[in-house]
């Protein structure tokens, strides 16, 4: 039987890599069996397990938020997620922490501009140095 070269691929990493039988997926319309040969399409995926299988084997996994592109003999699933199903509550759970780092560093940042902006408007408006300003964040 012909493969295909799939991959589960999230916005941290690339989950699965490798060349496949066969995939089931859960779409918006239903489920569906992909083999090679296929027709070209991107479908959206619901959140859920993902199984597929080659000659040796079987797996599943667990995504979130998910894409899937079907392009001659390739398949990719873009997810927010993806993980073995015995490993999802551990990964998520880092999954989101490192969300929240990132968030929290965007709004230093944004915070850190709208300082810079602050004290640049009030220089110009009162005629003083930036340097001058109590408005501008003294650095550590």
């Amino acid at each position: 039987m012909k493969t295909i070269d799939f991959s589960i691929i999230t916005p941290t990493e690339t989950a699965v890599k490798e060349p496949i039988d066969f995939l089931l997926v859960r779409t918006e319309e239903g489920d569906m069996g992909i083999r090679a040969g296929h027709q070209n399409c991107i479908l959206i995926l619901k959140d859920g397990i993902v199984k597929f299988s080659n000659k040796e084997k079987k797996k599943e996994y667990l995504i979130e938020g998910g894409v899937l592109l079907v392009k001659e003999e390739k398949l990719v699933i873009l997810a927010e997620f993806a993980a073995l199903p015995e490993e999802a509550e551990s990964l998520k759970a880092k999954y989101i922490e490192k969300l929240k780092e990132s968030y929290l560093k965007e709004v230093q940042f944004d915070l850190d501009i709208q300082r810079a902006e602050f004290a640049l408007h009030s220089s110009l408006v009162h005629g003083k140095n930036i340097s001058d300003s109590t408005y501008y964040p003294e650095e550590d």
